[in-house]
């Protein structure tokens, strides 16, 4: 006679269910971070899915059923920096601050850290030629930028803006002094240290931007 009760295998098939769902997440997570460096190093119209499968250990199969091609790989790329640089949390805590000082050197914190954990990515997708790929750069950007004029909205909310400053010329400030553009010039072909980028961005954004 069976011991189990009625109803007690539904939180096991619920158990099972979730348990492929984060092994599927896993495997495309673990294809995302093959691709990532096998674009690096050989570049989207070198690198096969083939070698993706690779990298990744998985087969082919496998990443064709994950993803259908190369493009749908790099487009996933976006999302998977959000996740990995838990950025949505940090946005938030950034525009929660009621410290416009402090907001501008959590502005710099963001800018270091994303530079230096993801900034293989950015280099990425800046030097790739494939049309495919010109469309994802941009939501990228966009999504940078859309996310400054956000702060800037709260300095104005705050009355601490510049007065003669254009508040979409100070969203492109933001943008343009704590990007990777700015970083590869400072840290990677001039020696800067990333605590004296990040340090130098914060007090270049608060003399910029913020009222005397």
């Amino acid at each position: 006679m069976s011991m189990v009760m009625p109803g007690t295998a539904k939180p096991r098939r619920r158990y099972q269910t979730a348990g492929r769902r984060l092994g599927a997440q896993a495997t495309r997570d673990s294809i995302l971070q093959a691709a990532r460096f096998l674009f690096a190093e050989r570049g989207f119209a070198g690198t096969t899915i083939e070698a993706i499968a690779a990298q990744a250990e998985v087969a082919p199969q496998t990443v064709y059923a994950a993803f259908g091609s190369k493009a749908a790989i790099a487009k996933e790329f976006r999302f998977l920096l959000e996740r990995e640089a838990d950025i949505p949390h940090r946005f938030q805590e950034m525009l929660a601050e009621p410290d416009p000082a402090r907001q501008l050197e959590l502005v710099a914190g963001i800018g270091r850290y994303i530079c230096e954990q993801h900034g293989d990515v950015y280099e990425f997708f800046a030097a790739s030629r494939e049309p495919e790929l010109a469309a994802v750069r941009k939501e990228m950007l966009d999504a940078q930028r859309w996310g400054m004029r956000m702060l800037v909205d709260r300095l104005m909310e705050k009355d601490v803006l510049r007065p003669e400053l254009d508040p979409e010329d100070a969203a492109s400030i933001l943008w343009a002094v704590s990007s990777i553009e700015m970083y590869r010039k400072l840290v990677t072909y001039s020696g800067w240290t990333p605590d004296h980028f990040e340090r130098w961005v914060a007090a270049s954004l608060k003399g910029l931007v913020l009222a005397a």
